[in-house]
């Protein structure tokens, strides 16, 4: 009898050990996630103008692309290509 209860004694001491620790590593990460959050609004007004220029310098490469497919899309094909070739030396 005295066996199981302490054994009892043990598995409840177990438990709470295991509540607690669990109660602290949600502070753990509450706190890790509060301070990511106070050190990005403390330094944003620092690193918006970078932002910006990164935005900009991919919309800018954005609009490149897109031009260079529209410019690749107004070219002829390989078989207009190839009539061409074989009108100019059929003519000849």
């Amino acid at each position: 009898m005295r066996l199981s209860q302490d054994t009892n004694e043990i598995v409840h001491k177990v438990w709470g050990a295991q509540r607690w620790a669990r109660v602290f590593r949600i502070l753990y990460w509450v706190f890790i996630a509060a301070a990511v959050t106070g050190v990005f609004y403390y330094i944003q007004p620092y690193i918006q103008p970078y932002i910006q220029s990164i935005l900009g310098a991919y919309s800018g490469a954005a609009s490149g692309i897109q031009d260079i497919q529209d410019r690749a899309q107004a070219l002829p094909d390989a078989k207009t290509i190839s009539n061409f070739i074989n009108n100019i030396i059929g003519s000849q």
